[in-house]
């Protein structure tokens, strides 16, 4: 069988995402999870809390906060709900 390493999911569709990120880490192995987070929606703070790697629109980090300021919004990101993730970019 084959190993899946890297999991890239845009967070359109949370619940089915949730589901295959369980799917492919139940694994002996989990993968690492990148997550491209566009616009707040419903169900995305699951997906945000298992992600490794995070991209998302300069816009997303101060929608989901509600910090002002790109700098503090994704310091903020980071620490209180992306906890897992090792960086996040804005784009």
């Amino acid at each position: 069988t084959r190993h899946v390493r890297l999991i890239h999911l845009d967070g359109r569709h949370p619940q089915a995402a949730l589901a295959f990120t369980d799917a492919v880490n139940s694994q002996e192995s989990p993968a690492w999870i990148s997550l491209d987070a566009e616009r707040p929606r419903e169900g995305l703070e699951p997906l945000l809390r298992r992600c490794d790697v995070l991209f998302c629109s300069a816009r997303f980090p101060q929608a989901w906060t509600g910090k002002a300021g790109l700098p503090g919004a994704l310091a903020s990101l980071l620490t209180d709900t992306a906890t897992k993730a090792s960086m996040v970019v804005a784009t």
